[in-house]
């Protein structure tokens, strides 16, 4: 596979990886950095790609990946969601284009709740503030959950929400949605834990079955959201 910047230059190394992150969040021990050992070091694609074969039932090739991929997923405008990695290939039988939005993850959360990011929002506007953040969470709820909008979305990881909406932005006959916790020697059981409920209960509340996968330790589940599937991946992996 073939990874680059988004002007289209090569990335060779961890230096070169590095570049492309915020400071703040180039950490060894962290998640961007655990993504970037796990990619250019640990042979991390090929593990990828035999989930990818598991789901698909098909032979794949893996064509390129940029790191901190943004995909505009709204006509709100401001930022569009950033995959920590975005991977693009196509399928060997049937020909079929795909796209794997990669999120990793420590310990780090899955951010606000759509309530705390609403109110947020709606704070801004009655103080005069430029945002489209109410509309962008209201859009994002009809989406995910069309007229059966309930109180208990509000308690959903608003992260969550535009990470799925943003994988099946990016153009592609197939979108996989691929969430990466390295157990790293920072990584804190409790958060984790509480991560993966929330991660739970965000696929329990959206249209989802769940996918067989003969790779151990590996969850998979086929969404529908905005009348469009998406297979989301969850897996954890061991780091030193």
């Amino acid at each position: 596979m073939e990874i680059v910047n988004r002007k289209n230059q090569a990335i060779k190394n961890i230096n070169d990886w590095e570049k492309e992150i915020p400071k703040k969040d180039w950490v060894k021990g962290r998640s961007a950095y655990s993504l970037a050992e796990f990619i250019l070091i640990e042979n991390g694609i090929e593990k990828v790609k035999n989930i990818i074969k598991d789901i698909l039932k098909d032979e794949i090739i893996i064509e390129k990946g940029i790191p901190e991929y943004e995909v505009k997923f709204d006509k709100f405008g401001g930022r569009g969601r950033f995959h920590d990695i975005g991977i693009w290939g196509k399928t060997k039988s049937t020909n079929k284009t795909f796209f794997v939005g990669i999120e990793s993850k420590v310990d780090e959360s899955f951010g606000q709740t759509v309530s705390e990011a609403y109110i947020s929002g709606i704070i801004k506007r009655l103080n005069k503030e430029n945002t489209k953040k109410p509309e962008r969470i209201e859009k994002l709820l009809e989406q995910n959950f069309g007229n059966k909008i309930k109180s208990k979305h509000f308690d959903l990881r608003y992260q969550l929400l535009y990470t799925t909406m943003g994988t099946l932005e990016e153009n592609a006959d197939i979108s996989i949605c691929f969430f990466i916790i390295f157990k790293s020697s920072s990584y804190d059981k409790i958060k984790g834990k509480e991560n993966y409920r929330d991660y739970c209960q965000f696929v329990q509340n959206v249209l989802s079955e769940k996918i067989p996968c003969d790779i151990d330790n590996v969850e998979v589940n086929k969404l529908i959201i905005d009348s469009r599937k998406i297979y989301s991946v969850y897996t954890e992996i061991e780091v030193d």
